[in-house]
């Protein structure tokens, strides 16, 4: 089939492609949808979780809405920059082993999240493991 460009394409060509492009997903390796499901998963625990973190911080452990915000800030910067360079090392280590060690580390930083009780250990958890 000859390639052209998206301005060429009739409508019902289009609308036929659209159609028949998930279909296509039949075909995908089943491991592809093991890594969107812990996507999503990653993606509704991160949102959800930045969503009251700020407010936990304040009313549970007793930090000032400044500090609270300071180590929101210090977690995202964490966050993205640690992101940019996971590429390299998902490459070395492979998907699957690190697809299990992300899972394991930020189910265990949620997990101490969850009974930490000082300003120390949420400090901690916060720019260790997430």
């Amino acid at each position: 089939e000859e390639l052209r460009p998206l301005g060429e394409m009739t409508p019902a060509r289009l609308l036929q492609k659209v159609k028949t492009g998930p279909e296509a997903l039949k075909y995908a390796p089943v491991d592809l949808f093991i890594v969107y499901s812990i996507k999503l998963a990653e993606c509704v625990a991160y949102y959800g979780f930045a969503y009251v973190y700020v407010t936990y911080l304040s009313e549970e452990l007793g930090f000032t809405d400044e500090e609270a915000g300071d180590l929101y800030s210090a977690y995202g910067l964490l966050c993205t920059v640690v992101g940019l360079q996971m590429g390299y090392v998902i490459d070395r280590l492979g998907v699957r082993r690190s697809t299990i060690i992300g899972t394991v580390a930020s189910t265990l930083a949620r997990g101490i999240s969850l009974v930490a009780t000082s300003k120390q250990w949420a400090c901690i958890v916060a720019v260790t493991f997430f």
